[in-house]
């Protein structure tokens, strides 16, 4: 008798447990569960996760893709380990903020050339000023990947047979607030010591605002900085910078994207930059700081196209010994907005808000986990 009261107690147990990891919503389109992954398992005619918010499954053709989903009805994230690792979604109700061509979908590194477009975020290594030798294997390669814990997964590149370096991506879903939390190392496999810095790279649709906030000490007299091409390749002009689509007010750089494409970069110091497009504002909060050594002087580039724009803070250059991993910290947020933003001004008036969020939160926090050797 106590045997059958034990077993009916756990068996309603794992009952809960496996509600708990079903999807609290439909999934984002074209996202299919993958049946056969060993990560979901049948538990009363039903798929669940080994994990809570961590669901394997199908994307874009590509396999073995990552959903990341919150409790709540906002945010889902996806990452898709065939090519770099990557987040290629990041959406509330299906909306994807994220950039990502219909050419590269379902291409790897293995059935393609390197340098299909994907989009969506990835973490590379710079300075681009040093010119390093193209990395494939690291941009666009496979990952590997694991769960280390509930709305968690942590990829990683393996050593690059290019570079001698690895890059993980520590990735987090709160469930509650849809907030994607990161941190972004780098290490060094090789016997010597090498200097690199992290280049958070990530592609949005095109066509919205920019903002970025300037720095009072700015080591640009304009506070910001355009790149030029000139004949010996291209340099950041901080003296005379000039765009129709640029405006700095009070303190803070704004850009509409639907105009020429440009790059610029400031030393800005604030630890955010953001963008909005439609009703949502993204945010990116990264880790500043203030005695490192930046390429070009900016900590902090915005680039644009007709079809996308592309957010990217820095981490600054770091000697790395072997075996001694380089952290860099960053957490995105999507915001719903009334109504889309039409003018400079009502983007700049986003600026206060995003700071409230900003001292809200406090201090970005290096994750506790440590991937010394990778995902296995």
């Amino acid at each position: 008798m106590l045997k059958s009261v034990l077993f009916a107690a756990g068996f309603c147990a794992l009952l809960l447990a496996a509600q708990a990891q079903q999807p609290s919503r439909p999934f984002p389109v074209e996202f299919t569960l993958d049946p056969n992954s060993p990560w979901q398992r049948q538990i009363e005619g039903k798929l669940v996760s080994r994990s809570p918010g961590v669901f394997v499954g199908f994307y874009r053709g590509w396999s073995n893709s990552i959903l990341l989903q919150a409790t709540n009805e906002s945010v889902d994230a996806i990452i898709v380990p065939e090519v770099g690792g990557r987040v290629l979604h990041y959406g509330a109700g299906g909306d994807n903020i994220l950039f990502e061509p219909a050419d590269g979908a379902g291409r790897t590194l293995a059935r393609s050339s390197p340098g299909f477009p994907v989009g969506g975020y990835q973490c590379d290594v710079g300075p681009e000023s040093a010119g390093l030798p193209e990395h494939p294997q690291l941009w666009q390669g496979m990952h590997t990947w694991k769960s280390p814990g509930e709305w968690t997964v942590l990829v990683a590149s393996g050593k690059d047979s290019v570079l001698g370096v690895e890059v993980s991506k520590n990735i987090r879903l709160d469930p509650e607030t849809g907030t994607l939390h990161f941190t972004q190392w780098l290490e060094n496999k090789l016997a010597r010591d090498t200097t690199f810095c992290l280049r958070d790279r990530t592609l949005c649709k095109g066509g919205g605002f920019v903002l970025m906030p300037l720095n009072k000490k700015s080591r640009f007299s304009a506070g910001w900085a355009l790149r030029r091409k000139t004949p010996a390749g291209f340099n950041y002009d901080g003296a005379t910078p000039f765009s129709p689509n640029v405006r700095v007010l009070e303190g803070v750089l704004v850009a509409k994207t639907d105009g020429e494409p440009l790059r610029l970069g400031s030393d800005s110091d604030a630890g955010w930059v953001a963008y909005t497009r439609g009703q949502s504002l993204f945010v990116k909060f990264f880790a500043h700081t203030a005695d490192g050594t930046y390429s070009d002087g900016n900590s902090v580039e915005v680039s644009w196209n007709a079809q996308s724009v592309e957010l990217e803070p820095r981490s600054p250059e770091v000697k790395l010994r072997r075996f001694n991993p380089h952290g860099f910290a960053g957490r995105w947020m999507l915001l719903p907005l009334d109504k889309p933003v039409a003018s400079f001004d009502e983007a700049r008036a986003l600026a206060d808000r995003i700071v409230a969020l900003k001292n809200a939160a406090g201090k970005l926090d290096m994750a506790a986990l440590e991937p010394k050797r990778g995902p296995k």
